[in-house]
């Protein structure tokens, strides 16, 4: 069940009496009365669900056709008139626009560009952004977007900052620029620490201070934030930081999503151990080893690798997954276990389980590593992975989004991007800035300094020259070097046409 907050009744064994979103003080009271007469006197039919552990599942061999059908329920959910997918209550479901934009970049499907364009626009133009203090809301009540609840948090806010970065790199729509810029000011002014790093957890639902207008908040006390430093959401956030920063031609924005991940690895990553606590707050981080803050925050280390070349980001992801394979890994039928029970937890709490959406972002994580260490067995656990966690997609539709995306960077040889060339030199920040500025879905930049890269160089057989270069390849096929950075935008534009592969055409 979805909803924030869930109001959930379980009995000791952890099935569901009773459940809800958030209950009226007086509506409390009743469910209340009903839960104790049914828990009392009840039948064990009376319970709605059952948690179930999770038990040996038969794998799935990981083809297109999983892209496919996903894309399919992507198209068929999609609101052509609202944009957006399904009725109301409406939630962006950004990774189901990643997916469309990834998928028309590759195949040059213009059903797919209008998914994205429509949703976009119709998000940037209805009530759910704010467009008198910047940032979105959580979702909206209504199919056109007009009534939101008025609750903004990092997660969505991140996640919609990247999608609607990603889609100006691929359209160049100055439209999408501005949102960008609008939910890049909020989270700057309201929703991060800018004196020490980090990104805050969320600001609190006040329907009549967001309907007040621009002068009105001026006055007004601002609704209360919740000021909880969440690793995973902080990985998001960092991540679309370090792509708005060369983007907007905005280094700060970089310096400060390496601010925000120097803080977390200062305090809340274990060094010893090689993980990350969930979140930061009262000055102590709590709740270590969920898998989805080693995953999220494991993907912005590799994105910090690619933006700076500093290979510690690397060494750094590379432990998460060290500890992913000690304490979460099945070992006998593959995945990752969301959590370690422990001596605390009762009932169904003690229960394993492998989420879809964290394991996709453990293998696209498992396959980033291999392309850019070209370590073997990193590719052969993201495999493992998503076969693991197969069996559950189909149930999702397009919410299972995320899994398509992880089986694409998997099957798919991703544009590896390298650039040869002292990090001090301007030449080479200029062909690292041009490569980062690109857009390409499966793009994996590799910064190669001589100083410190030599061993590596030499291994790969890639040239030092007295300028800096960059090499662009997908699989065994390669362009000349090149040191112009305007260069690599053309090569890149022109290695997504060339790679197109053939596919359905998409009718909205």
């Amino acid at each position: 069940m979805g909803g924030w907050p869930t109001t959930a009744f379980l009995t000791p064994k952890g099935d569901v009496i009773a459940r809800g979103t958030y209950i009226p003080p007086d509506q409390m009271k009743a469910i209340l009365r009903e839960v104790k007469e049914r828990h009392l006197h009840g039948k064990p039919t009376d319970t709605i669900s059952s948690i179930e552990q999770v038990e040996e599942q038969a794998t799935t061999e990981i083809s297109h056709e999983i892209i496919d059908y996903v894309l399919d329920s992507v198209v068929a959910s999609f609101d052509p008139v609202y944009g957006g997918f399904g009725d109301a209550p409406k939630f962006p479901h950004a990774d189901a626009l990643e997916l469309a934009l990834t998928q028309h970049w590759y195949t040059g499907d213009q059903g797919l560009l209008t998914i994205v364009t429509k949703t976009l626009d119709q998000m940037a133009k209805g009530n759910i952004y704010d467009s008198t203090g910047g940032g979105f809301f959580r979702y909206s009540t209504t199919r056109d977007w007009t009534i939101p609840h008025y609750e903004k948090m990092c997660e969505d806010n991140a996640r919609l900052l990247a999608a609607y970065l990603h889609a100006y790199q691929a359209t160049g729509r100055e439209e999408y620029r501005r949102t960008v810029t609008g939910v890049i000011q909020y989270i700057n002014t309201t929703l991060s620490d800018q004196e020490a790093g980090g990104f805050y957890g969320s600001q609190d639902a006040d329907e009549e201070y967001y309907q007040l207008s621009k002068i009105e908040r001026t006055n007004a006390a601002t609704p209360r934030v919740d000021r909880t430093i969440y690793t995973n959401w902080n990985g998001l956030m960092i991540s679309a930081y370090l792509e708005a920063g060369p983007l907007l031609h905005e280094p700060r924005l970089m310096q400060f999503a390496l601010k925000s991940m120097d803080r977390i690895l200062d305090e809340s990553y274990d060094h010893d151990v090689g993980v990350t606590y969930h979140y930061l707050s009262d000055g102590k981080p709590h709740l270590p080893g969920l898998l989805i803050d080693q995953t999220a925050f494991g993907l912005a280390l590799v994105k910090a690798y690619e933006t700076t070349g500093n290979r510690e980001y690397l060494g750094f992801a590379q432990g998460l997954i060290r500890y992913l394979d000690g304490a979460l890994l099945d070992t006998k039928n593959g995945g990752f276990y969301d959590s370690i029970p422990t001596s605390e937890s009762s009932g169904y709490m003690n229960r394993l389980e492998k989420p879809l959406d964290e394991n996709s972002l453990a293998s696209m994580l498992l396959t980033k590593l291999h392309h850019a260490t070209g370590e073997d067995t990193y590719l052969e656990k993201a495999e493992s992975t998503l076969e693991a966690v197969g069996g559950q997609y189909a149930r999702y539709g397009y919410m299972a989004s995320p899994y398509a995306l992880a089986v694409d960077l998997f099957l798919n040889e991703p544009t590896r991007i390298v650039i040869v060339g002292s990090l001090k030199e301007s030449g080479t920040n200029q062909l690292l800035k041009a490569s980062l500025q690109a857009y390409d879905p499966r793009k994996l930049i590799i910064p190669l300094d001589p100083e410190t890269d030599r061993e590596r160089l030499n291994r790969l057989g890639y040239a030092v020259e007295a300028e800096p270069r960059a090499y662009i390849c997908v699989g065994k096929t390669c362009f000349r070097p090149m040191s112009e950075p305007k260069e690599v935008h053309q090569k890149l534009s022109k290695f997504s046409r060339d790679s197109r592969r053939h596919g359905k055409n998409h009718q909205t």
